[in-house]
């Protein structure tokens, strides 16, 4: 018996490491970054269907309003949403080069004229 509760013990531990073992990284950046939780990231309301991507997207933009970009985490996995109009200028025309092997999601409001532009690392 106390071997199983050790080992069940021994699972959960590399079960939280695993899925957390990446939520330092935008704080070791310098980088404003949505909160995470284990397994989801910073994007759980998705996950339980509670948010569309435009709205969850809407709501960190204003609660980082100002900010040229916020970090975040899509499962264990960090991104970055870019929200100053001219960084998104220099990224698409200047240093496109630099960001080619990497996945872009871009969500466009065109009533208030917000872009958003997810960059996976």
């Amino acid at each position: 018996m106390y071997i199983t509760f050790c080992l069940i013990g021994l699972l959960v531990y590399l079960a939280h490491r695993f899925f957390t073992k990446n939520f330092g990284y935008w704080k070791s950046q310098g980088v404003k970054f949505v909160k995470p939780v284990p397994v989801f990231g910073s994007v759980a309301s998705q996950f339980m269907m509670k948010d569309h991507v435009s709205e969850w997207a809407q709501k960190v933009y204003k609660e980082y309003e100002g900010e040229p970009f916020v970090g975040f985490y899509q499962g264990r996995l960090p991104a970055l949403m870019v929200m100053d109009p001219q960084l998104i200028k220099n990224i698409f025309v200047k240093d496109f080069s630099n960001f080619m092997d990497h996945s872009f999601h871009v969500i466009f409001n065109l009533k208030k004229q917000n872009i958003f532009i997810n960059f996976y690392i």
